[in-house]
């Protein structure tokens, strides 16, 4: 059987990268063995059976029946023990930031004559808020929205004007 470890050695850098390789997950877990697992993180190691290479193996969708399709994704490390010990899920953070932009761009543009109630801000508020678009997340979520700066990796919570 053929490996399709290069067809999927790319990184995981968006939500529609998650969404595509969920979709191809039969595929790649067909060379897969275990390694070694993490119960607290729902995380897995698997090792291609005809390469070697090294595979993290997460759920996405773990609110789906039986966690949902699996998400894959080669690691750079040679020792799956302590990278599982010390990983943090890739493909939340990814799924975060998607559903945050998503959630900012629903409202439409910034709108007035009323400017945002928060003290002291001068943005104007969004329609059917009293807030401007960041505000009215954060009074939603009680947190800022995942957003991604160039040079890093995975997606931090900022907000700004707080």
């Amino acid at each position: 059987m053929p490996c399709h470890c290069p067809d999927f050695s790319s990184p995981l850098s968006s939500f529609v990268d998650v969404e595509s390789r969920c979709l191809g997950a039969a595929l790649i877990a067909s060379t897969l063995a275990p390694v070694a697992t993490n119960s607290d993180t729902w995380m897995s190691v698997l090792r291609c059976k005809v390469c070697g290479k090294l595979w993290a193996r997460e759920y996405p969708f773990s609110e789906h029946h039986g966690g949902g399709a699996p998400c894959y994704y080669q690691l750079a490390s040679d020792d799956p023990t302590v990278w599982l010990a010390s990983a943090s899920p890739v493909t939340s953070a990814l799924r975060q930031e998607h559903e945050d932009v998503a959630f900012l761009q629903r409202p439409g543009p910034e709108q007035g004559p009323e400017s945002c109630r928060d003290n002291g801000y001068r943005r104007l508020r969004i329609g059917h808020s009293v807030f401007c678009r960041e505000h009215h997340f954060h009074n939603i979520f009680g947190r800022g929205p995942v957003t991604r700066s160039v040079n890093e990796r995975p997606p931090t919570r900022v907000f700004k004007g707080l």
